[in-house]
């Protein structure tokens, strides 16, 4: 695990067909309540919701952005807009659908895939690591409780990344350390610049 800090944010549909990149179905700005498939990117954007083209244009393209498709459909649209950016390599696309991350992945072979499991979900976890390898995901991620040294090492054999979330408090990070893991998602910018 080397520092490096990087970019995360959630991604919805609008109701014009564009991605937008917001956490919840909904937009709050009182005494407004919006919900984002009702709106358009316009008028979302009058709310402070940004699209990928939007984020690109303020912050360059330099930059790894983990992006967590609260709609499935998103992700077509966001590899068509870093394909426009030329950032597509630098996308980290995350659904716990395996099935849509196999149809992202015949979209885009240079998209990066992360695949979120929930611990003890999975069943095996080998049978897991060459589900996620056949499909061309390049990362797990999962809590750092689902995650044995064995099966961050059986991962890395299948060519699939190993990353831990919601990881807040240094006795996480230093144990994701010891298991060996490739990155964590985290909320504790101060904890995770501190890595070295």
């Amino acid at each position: 695990m080397a520092a490096g800090l990087q970019l995360e944010s959630d991604a919805r549909i609008s109701a014009d067909g564009v991605a937008v990149l917001v956490h919840d179905s909904y937009v709050r700005r009182c005494p407004f309540i919006r919900r984002v498939h009702r709106c358009t990117a316009a008028q979302l954007s009058r709310f402070g919701v940004p699209t990928l083209d939007d984020v690109y244009a303020a912050l360059g393209t330099d930059f790894q952005l983990s992006i967590d498709l609260k709609v499935a459909d998103a992700g077509e649209l966001l590899i068509a807009a870093a394909d426009r950016a030329d950032a597509t390599e630098r996308l980290w696309l995350v659904s716990d659908r395996l099935d849509v991350l196999t149809r992202l992945r015949a979209t885009s072979a240079a998209v990066r895939l992360v695949h979120e499991s929930r611990a003890g979900t999975f069943g095996d976890g080998r049978d897991h690591s060459d589900r996620l390898a056949a499909a061309g995901v390049t990362t797990q991620n999962t809590a750092l409780d689902g995650w044995t040294p064995a099966g961050v090492a059986y991962s890395h054999a299948c060519g699939v990344l190993a990353f831990g979330s919601l990881v807040n408090e240094q006795a996480g990070f230093d144990r994701a350390a010891a298991l060996g893991l490739d990155a964590l998602y985290t909320d504790r910018l101060d904890l995770a610049a501190a890595v070295r």
